[in-house]
């Protein structure tokens, strides 16, 4: 917390440090939670869950960011084929979305960590 010289305390943020009042729960100029409440409250917490996924299939990633994302993501879209296998047309409708969303999300990852070790490997 800092005092501008109005002496009211602002937060600042841990990413962009960008000055928030202290009720906001959410850095208003990059989105990363601020505080204990914004992973009590449900809403908020989905959010905050978002923000991390978001995260971590936008830019660099390292090795244990893909394995985590790999860890949580495989199983869905390996559930969502043995469910199509299994009930056919009955589970199509509810496995098409989340294999469509887990493999989106397992493609940008395995992506930006291929091309960021390309990178580095170009680099040195």
């Amino acid at each position: 917390m800092i005092k501008d010289n109005s002496q009211k305390e602002k937060r600042l943020c841990p990413k962009c440090l960008a000055e928030t009042e202290p009720h906001i729960d959410f850095c208003q100029k990059c989105g990363v939670p601020l505080g204990d409440y914004a992973n009590y409250d449900p809403l908020k917490r989905i959010q905050s869950t978002g923000w991390l996924y978001r995260h971590s299939v936008s830019g660099p990633s390292s090795a244990i960011i893909l394995c985590g994302i790999w860890l949580i993501f495989g199983p869905t879209f390996l559930l969502a084929l043995v469910y199509i296998k299994l009930l056919g047309l009955a589970a199509l409708f509810l496995a098409i979305p989340f294999m469509l969303i887990s493999s989106i999300i397992l493609y940008r990852a395995t992506k930006n960590y291929i091309r960021n070790r390309e990178k580095n490997r170009i680099e040195i």
